[in-house]
């Protein structure tokens, strides 16, 4: 019984937390997809596929910066989602991940649709 009231404790905290959040007469979503950044795949830019290290770490650091999530989060947007591949996301991720939650209460949903499989490119 001791060991069950913890995580008792946490469902019933979760459960709230989570009825708050789908919520949307306090918490309406506006949210914009921010596809083709972090997960890469030759239908989507088939302009790596040679040079793959170098246009990655380029693409990462500059493809979606600070202010794009500045000027999403004038625009009314409070969710991003973003899909990744697992071996990219790392540094890029938390970083941009860390400013859209400080700066502007962003709230992320982290998309990794090749973790389980390989990426369709």
């Amino acid at each position: 019984m001791v060991k069950l009231l913890p995580t008792f404790v946490f469902q019933a905290v979760f459960a709230l937390a989570a009825a708050e959040y789908l919520n949307c007469t306090t918490n309406c979503a506006n949210g914009v997809n921010l596809g083709g950044w972090l997960e890469q795949e030759c239908t989507i830019d088939t302009t790596w596929v040679r040079s793959a290290v170098l246009i990655l770490e380029r693409r990462y650091a500059t493809y979606i910066t600070t202010s794009d999530i500045d000027n999403l989060a004038n625009a009314g947007l409070n969710i991003l989602r973003i899909p990744t591949t697992y071996a990219s996301w790392v540094s890029f991720l938390n970083n941009i991940a860390t400013y859209a939650i400080t700066k502007h209460y962003m709230q992320l949903i982290i998309g990794v649709p090749s973790l389980l499989e390989e990426a369709t490119g």
